[in-house]
């Protein structure tokens, strides 16, 4: 059997049965003095989960061994169905914030449902991307990172002024083990952040909160994860004089380069969440990452922080000799964490 009580009317409960060939759901409006059987129109079928709507007291749902059924209104009972298959439900739970409902299946997983209002608004996280690289891996201390999903935002939008970012745009906020992240930009479907610093591991949790209720994914945490910028697999590399390394102006054999990435760790002063690098004097990261290009390693001249720019590291290189004409496969190193491979054209 299984029981369920609305924490803000005790008084009420409903109690669900399983087996066959009686009633399957009572309730009671006196804290047990008396049951009515209200198991009306619901098929002969054990009830395995009992739950009274977080946000609607007169709504109650319970979980049986062919799905989902809500109480309505007339006293009937309806299938919830929203592409869940006929399946053994064994737990039922709710976000209190959103109504967003969830059923805990038998060897089929859970099934999110959404029962309208806030429900249907409310933010859903998908995953916590690299802002360079755009894949996943772990967070780091100062990276710059996208968190991806629905409903993020009421609409797309920026910062009004470039420093310090803020932590809150048009209403929504991120934050990392609690501590408020600042933002590039929000959309509905995508919130470029900075992980702030001083957060430790080895998960943290990543939570996003707006107008509609709030979510939170956990993510793993690590000294260091690389990603390198890029456009079209091309990484972003520049010549000495800040232009782009491209097929038109390609990298030549001990030139000096400057390639851009995210995600390289703790430096060596401190710097605010959300405030541009320091140029005088530089930041540096703590150790130099390796760097290859073409499978040959290159001479690392300085690795840290972009002066002017926030969460975004540079690493200053010298194209290593012997290198094939054409475009050369590029990857980072730190901490034994590999970075995405980018390519850069080389000549002569």
């Amino acid at each position: 059997s299984s029981i369920g009580i609305h924490p803000l009317m005790p008084q009420r409960a409903f109690v669900g049965l399983s087996g066959f060939g009686s009633g399957h759901v009572f309730r009671t409006d006196d804290r047990g003095g008396s049951w009515q059987d209200i198991s009306g129109n619901l098929p002969d079928i054990p009830v395995n989960a009992v739950l009274i709507d977080a946000l609607s007291p007169d709504t109650v749902y319970i979980g049986t061994d062919i799905g989902v059924f809500v109480l309505g209104a007339d006293g009937s009972w309806t299938p919830l169905n929203q592409g869940m298959p006929n399946v053994i439900v064994l737990g039922l739970s709710q976000n209190p914030a959103t109504g967003l409902l969830v059923a805990a299946t038998h060897g089929r997983s859970a099934f999110a449902l959404a029962r309208g209002g806030t429900a249907l608004t409310a933010p859903r996280l998908g995953s916590v991307v690299n802002l360079a690289s755009f894949t996943q891996g772990p967070l780091t201390p100062g990276m710059a990172a996208v968190l991806f999903g629905s409903n993020l935002a009421s609409a797309a939008g920026l910062p009004t002024s470039p420093f310090p970012l803020p932590v809150s745009l048009l209403e929504t906020t991120v934050t990392v083990n609690g501590v408020p992240a600042p933002l590039y930009s929000v959309s509905p479907g995508q919130v470029n952040f900075q992980v702030p610093y001083g957060i430790t591991g080895p998960m943290v949790d990543v939570t996003l909160l707006n107008g509609s209720g709030q979510a939170t994914v956990q993510v793993p945490w690590a000294g260091s994860s690389p990603g390198i910028f890029q456009t079209g697999g091309a990484g972003n590399i520049s010549h000495a004089d800040g232009t782009q390394v491209s097929d038109l102006a390609p990298a030549h054999s001990g030139e000096p380069l400057v390639l851009y990435a995210s995600g390289l760790g703790a430096v060596d002063q401190a710097v605010s969440s959300g405030a541009a690098s320091p140029s005088s004097p530089p930041t540096r990261t703590l150790i130099l990452p390796a760097l290859r290009v073409g499978g040959s390693q290159a001479n690392v001249t300085f690795a840290g922080l972009t002066p002017g720019w926030i969460g975004i590291y540079q690493v200053n290189f010298i194209v290593p000799p012997g290198l094939a004409t054409g475009n050369a496969p590029v990857v980072l190193d730190m901490n034994g964490v590999t970075s995405n491979v980018v390519t850069m054209s080389v000549a002569p």
